[in-house]
C-alpha cells in the first residue's frame, strides 16, 4: 500500500482532498493536479537509504544518488566525484529535524521541523516552538528517506 502525502491548506488548516505525492516500494510519484492520479513514472527512487533522481527520458534511476542517509544524518553527494560529503547537512532526532551548521559542522540548537503522528510542523524561528497547524500530513508508514524527499518537495530544503 502506498504512503500518501497531503498538503494542509494554510488558510483553513484542513488536509487537502487529494495527495500531492505517493511513495510505494521506494518510488516517489507526483500526483496529477487535474485527474488526481499518480503519474505513470516516479521522479525519485529510494534504495537502501540512498536517494536517486529518475531520468525523465528513460525513466531509470540515475547512476549516482544525490543524498545518502547514515545513522539519521543526511549527506549530500558530490556531483563531480559521486562521493558522500565529509559532513552531513541534516540530522533527525526523536521526530525533530535539525540543520547542521556549515561552518562548525554541529547540529543547530533548535530544530526547524518536527514530525508528530504523521504531521509535519514548522518550528517558529523566533520562539523555537512548534507551529499550531501542520503543513503536511502523511497517511501510511515512512522512513527518514521519505521525510527528506517530502521536505525537499515542500521547499523546506
Amino acid at each position: 500500500m502506498a504512503t500518501k502525502i497531503f498538503k494542509i491548506d494554510s488558510q483553513w488548516h484542513k488536509k487537502e482532498q487529494y495527495p500531492f505525492l505517493e511513495i510505494e516500494n521506494g518510488k516517489v510519484f507526483e500526483i496529477d493536479n487535474q485527474w488526481h492520479k499518480r503519474v505513470e513514472y516516479p521522479f525519485i527512487e529510494i534504495v537502501n537509504d540512498e536517494i536517486y533522481r529518475v531520468e525523465t527520458q528513460w525513466h531509470k534511476k540515475e547512476q549516482y544518488p544525490f543524498f545518502e542517509i547514515v545513522n539519521s544524518k543526511v549527506f549530500r553527494i558530490d556531483k563531480q566525484w559521486h562521493r558522500k560529503e565529509q559532513y552531513p547537512f541534516l540530522e533527525f532526532e526523536s521526530g525533530k529535524v535539525f540543520n547542521i551548521d556549515s561552518q562548525w559542522h554541529r547540529k543547530e540548537q533548535y530544530p526547524f521541523v518536527e514530525v508528530e503522528n504523521g504531521n509535519f510542523f514548522d518550528i517558529n524561528s523566533q520562539w523555537h516552538k512548534k507551529e499550531q497547524y501542520p503543513f503536511v500530513e502523511i497517511e501510511g508508514g515512512f522512513s527518514i528517506a521519505n521525510l527528506v524527499v517530502i521536505l525537499k518537495q515542500t521547499g523546506r530544503l
